[in-house]
């Protein structure tokens, strides 16, 4: 359940909050369609600082954010070589 204050990205299938994000990130997803997805995250120089397959086992997964710095990074997810997920992710400590 997404706290009250937090705001949040979201389309048909995909769930992202909150965001901005402290030490942690949450999404949810429908794992019977998108098992083996792959979430990236880059930061503003466009490495790659994060990646994690989609199971099917879940609909949501967290993400620890605690390494990452201060700033705007791209999030993505891919099917099959494509994406079919992006958006952005502040991270504010």
């Amino acid at each position: 359940m997404q706290p009250q204050n937090a705001s949040s990205t979201t389309n048909n299938n995909f769930y992202l909050y909150p965001n901005p994000a402290t030490d942690e990130i949450f999404f949810e997803y429908n794992a019977g369609e998108y098992i083996g997805s792959i979430i990236e995250i880059y930061d503003y120089l466009s490495r790659k600082v994060i990646e994690l397959t989609l199971s099917d086992n879940e609909n949501k997964i967290i993400i620890n954010t605690k390494e990452l710095n201060n700033g705007i990074y791209q999030f993505a997810v891919k099917y099959r070589g494509e994406i079919i997920y992006q958006n952005q992710v502040v991270i504010i400590k």
